[in-house]
Parts: structure tokens; C-alpha cells; sequence
């Protein structure tokens, strides 16, 4: 019953475009990578072109507990959301009551006043529309990148450079005003200030709590430094990907083959590929950090000891965490040029309209840069890599042939560090 009526739900939602673009939770073609991105684009450009930049981050404190039931059901009778279904959401929100139970022991029953159900359906589409409008309370020359009820704010470049720490005051100001007219508090102890290129030294305040900006904070799982080098981040998930590696090995009892690749493949290696699009090192000593888990964990496996890592990843039929990273860069363009995901090609790229230009006929064009920030982009990292793909045997049907039409042998080529 929810998935239908959330089914139906967001497609009004979409179809009318109620939900704000800079939302990316919880909504088909979105998600944190599109968010990272669209944010690394504007801080990779400001970099290039001389700007300091400032990024606030606001955390709520038990956002979905916290939502306000009735202010709800009157921001979606705003938004044309009545009548019987309305109701129906009214009554499966109200009268809910919780318990802890303590052994045999039962607390006393509580009735449920405020928040939206987690783990149901509809919960997260609802808590979407409660914050829909937080974005509309900021000034234009602000931009608010939403996912879920993780926020985050800067300037855009419109902003004059003397202007930019006024503005952002002004307006982390009429978020927190935002958030006590709606009843959703703030944990202050958890905000951060990022200063992204050239430091400013300005100190900024979310209500009466002073921030002082840091130089480095979790985005999204990402750890973003103020110089965007992502070192701090490779290593943090190099060290935790080890620690895990080191676990299968040691409670493992079996050491079949394919069991300890299974495990490895879906225990440790996500950790090393989350978001890669965002952050895929270019220095040959962050690449030989990520790639040291799985030579390491491969050279424990009985039988591969005295193998040589090239040998061990032939025999195992993997690739290298590096070729892979070229192959999900790859993927995510394929799926920007298709329109399958929710982000304008034109941000990003444009297509190159020289019909006479050998190779295949997607190929983009991507104006020069300045700065090595900005050279490591995603856009500028992948562009390369995308127009060489040979014609003959790379297939734009779909995002499936596609990725099985990337031959490890042609992207090998684009590795800084060879295993083959």
C-alpha cells in the first residue's frame, strides 16, 4: 500500500516540479555522487579562477524525529497534495505509540506527537517535502546542495570576493530562523565551516554558537579537505579497508578461493570505490595506497604467496582497484551523455559538433585549465579517456554492452601504475 501511494506520489511531485533541484536524497537519478559533484564543480572553478570559498554545513539534530506533523500536513496541502490521500497520510502518521523492551521488562507506553516513520515507505518522501523550501529562504547569490537533511551552503561565484562572508552570515541567519519556525533544532556542536582555497580567517556563528572554520569535514562519506586533495580521505579508507580485510582473513575458518574473493569483493572493496567519481587520486602514491589492500590481502590467500601481484589478479580474474576507478569514471559519463542521471550534460561537457573528427560520435569538448585542482576534476579527468575510446568496439546501446565493451586491455593504458 505505501509503495503505491509513494509510487504516485513522486511522480506528481516530479511531473510538477515540486521538489527542489538541489535535493538529491531518496530520488531516482540522484544521489550523493551527483551531489559531490555539482559541489566540487563550482569549488574546483572558484580555485581556478582565484576565489576563496567558504561551505557551511548544518546538522540537524534527530531531523526525522523531529518533524512537526501538522506543519506537515499543511506544507503538503500547499503543494496540492488533499482530499482523501491527504487524510490517509494524517492517519497513518497520528496515534502511533513506542515501547522499549528490556529483557521481559516493558517500559510505559508513549505516544508518538511528532516525526516521520524511518524505515517505512513513505517516511523519507515525507521529511523530502517537509524541507523542500529551505532552499527557497536563501538569497540567489547562495547555493544550498540538500541530501536528505544533510546541508550544506557557499556563495557562487556571482558574489563579489568582499562580499562572500557577509552573505554567507546572512543567510546561515535565515536558515536558523528557518529551522525554529518549523521545529527542526539544530545540533550546533556538529556544524562546520570548510574555507576552500586561499583562507580567509573569518569566523562565523549558527545562532549564538561561534564556528571556526576547520580544514577538513565529512561530505557525504567524503572526507573534503581545504586544498581538495583528498590524501586525508584515501588514507582514512585505506586504513579501514585493511581493518576489514584483516578480519575476513582472521574469523574466516574456510580458505576456499572464491569464498575469500566473494568476501573481499563485498566487504572491502566498496569501501575503496565509494564515490570515486568525486575524488580519484591522480598521485601515484595515493593510488599506491589503495591499491597495497588488495595486493596485500591477494598475497594471504593459500596458494598466491609466491605469485607476483599481476599474476595474482590473472589468476583471480580481477582488475586492478585503479583500472576499475577508470572504468566507473567511464561509466558515470556514459550515464551524464544518456541523460541517466539527473544532471545537465551542459555543466559538465559539450558535445563536439565536428562531424569530421575520427572516432566515435559522442566525443566531448572541455575548455583548457590553469590550475591542477581543477586539471583533476572529474570532467577534465575522463574527457581524455572518453574521446579515445575506440569506435569498433565500443558499444553505446546501453550502459550494460557499454560496460562490458571497456576491454581492461584498452583502459590499462590510462593507468599511472601498470599490473599487467
Amino acid at each position: 500500500m505505501e509503495r503505491v501511494v509513494v509510487l504516485d506520489l513522486i511522480t506528481y511531485l516530479q511531473s510538477n516540479k515540486v521538489i527542489n533541484k538541489q535535493q538529491h536524497g531518496f530520488l531516482k537519478k540522484r544521489c550523493t555522487a551527483t551531489n559531490l559533484l555539482e559541489s566540487l564543480s563550482d569549488w574546483t572553478l572558484n580555485i581556478e579562477n582565484g576565489r576563496r570559498q567558504a561551505v557551511a554545513y548544518i546538522d540537524f539534530a534527530k531531523a526525522f524525529d523531529s518533524v512537526c506533523h501538522n506543519k506537515l500536513l499543511a506544507k503538503m496541502r500547499q503543494y496540492g497534495i488533499c482530499g482523501p490521500l491527504l487524510e490517509w497520510i494524517g492517519d497513518f502518521l497520528k496515534g502511533r505509540t513506542q515501547q522499549t523492551r528490556v529483557g521481559n521488562a516493558l517500559s510505559d507506553v508513549n505516544v508518538i506527537i511528532s516525526g516521520v516513520i524511518q524505515g517505512s515507505c513513505l517516511g523519507p518522501v515525507l521529511f523530502l517535502l517537509y524541507s523542500n523550501d529551505l532552499v527557497d529562504v536563501c538569497s540567489d547569490g547562495v547555493i544550498v546542495k540538500l541530501y536528505a537533511d544533510d546541508v550544506k551552503l557557499y556563495c557562487s561565484c556571482m558574489i563579489n570576493v568582499n562580499d562572500i562572508d557577509f552573505e554567507l552570515q546572512m543567510n546561515l541567519d535565515k536558515i536558523c530562523k528557518w529551522a525554529k519556525d518549523w521545529q527542526l533544532p539544530i545540533s550546533y556542536t556538529k556544524c562546520n565551516v570548510l574555507e576552500i582555497g586561499k583562507p580567509g580567517g573569518a569566523q562565523y556563528r549558527i545562532d549564538s554558537w561561534s564556528v571556526v572554520p576547520v580544514k577538513n569535514v565529512v561530505d557525504l562519506g567524503v572526507t573534503i579537505d581545504s586544498r581538495l586533495k583528498f590524501s586525508t580521505h584515501i588514507n582514512g579508507i585505506a586504513a579501514k579497508a585493511h581493518r576489514r580485510a584483516n578480519l575476513i582473513i582472521r574469523c574466516f575458518m574456510s580458505r576456499d578461493l572464491t569464498s575469500l574473493i566473494r568476501a573481499f569483493t563485498t566487504y572491502v572493496r566498496p569501501i575503496l570505490e565509494y564515490c570515486t567519481v568525486a575524488w580519484n587520486p591522480t598521485l601515484k602514491k595515493d593510488i599506491e595506497i589503495l591499491e597495497k589492500v588488495q595486493r596485500r590481502f591477494t598475497k594471504r590467500i593459500p596458494g598466491l604467496k609466491d605469485l607476483t601481484y599481476c599474476q595474482r589478479l590473472a589468476r583471480l580474474k580481477l582488475d586492478s582497484l585503479e583500472l576499475r576507478r577508470v572504468r566507473l569514471d567511464l561509466m558515470f559519463t556514459y550515464k551524464l551523455v544518456f541523460g541517466l542521471t539527473d544532471l545537465k550534460l551542459s555543466d559538465f561537457f559539450l558535445l563536439r559538433s565536428d562531424a569530421k573528427s575520427r572516432g566515435h560520435r559522442y566525443k566531448l569538448f572541455l575548455p583548457g585549465c590553469s590550475s591542477t585542482t581543477r586539471h583533476n576534476y572529474f570532467t577534465h579527468r575522463v574527457a581524455r579517456i572518453w574521446n579515445n575510446l575506440p569506435e569498433n568496439s565500443t558499444n553505446f546501446s546501453s550502459l550494460a554492452l557499454f560496460k562490458r565493451s571497456l576491454s581492461s586491455n584498452i583502459l590499462a593504458r590510462y593507468c599511472k601504475i601498470y599490473y599487467f
